[in-house]
């Protein structure tokens, strides 16, 4: 969807979706369809306090923030893919829509798992045999972490590692 010709920070967003229990955070997806694009920020501090109040506990936005340490204040987590000093006007134009945010394409009810490194999505329908694979993972993970930070790790060490592995 196009913006009417001479606005600013059109925003199309999944926000608010609601949860699907109370013990289930949720969080905010906002993709900016300025044109040009990315001139201004499309959150700040008062839409983090806003989105808190909300239920949000984080937002991932396809397009700029301001505001970063007022963010930060809000408690509201935060994946940009920019910042700015400046905003213009906001319109919400949708909601509860697919959103895609920096090339991922986001579902109203979608998992999202966010960290330093980034954000990813899992599907709810997929959501169980994904966390069990991660557990997987995280047990390897642990496993070679404890063999590598042993202080006395070896050729002969790396050679048995690697004949673990099969």
């Amino acid at each position: 969807m196009n913006p009417p010709p001479n606005r600013h920070s059109w925003t199309e967003s999944t926000t608010w979706t609601p949860s699907p229990s109370p013990s289930c955070p949720s969080s905010s997806h906002c993709r900016n369809i300025d044109i040009p694009a990315r001139r201004g920020a499309i959150i700040g501090d008062g839409m983090a306090y806003m989105m808190r109040a909300l239920g949000a506990i984080g937002a991932v936005v396809d397009g700029n923030a301001r505001d970063i340490p007022g963010i930060q204040r809000a408690g509201l987590a935060l994946w940009a893919t920019g910042k700015v000093p400046g905003h213009g006007p906001f319109n919400l134009i949708q909601h509860s829509i697919p959103v895609t945010v920096a090339d991922m394409l986001i579902y109203p009810g979608d998992i999202l798992i966010c960290d330093g490194d980034g954000v990813t999505r899992v599907s709810p329908d997929i959501a169980h045999d994904v966390l069990a694979k991660c557990a997987e993972v995280r047990d390897k993970e642990a496993k070679s972490h404890r063999i590598f930070s042993n202080p006395d790790f070896s050729m002969e060490d790396w050679e048995t590692y690697k004949e673990s592995l099969g």
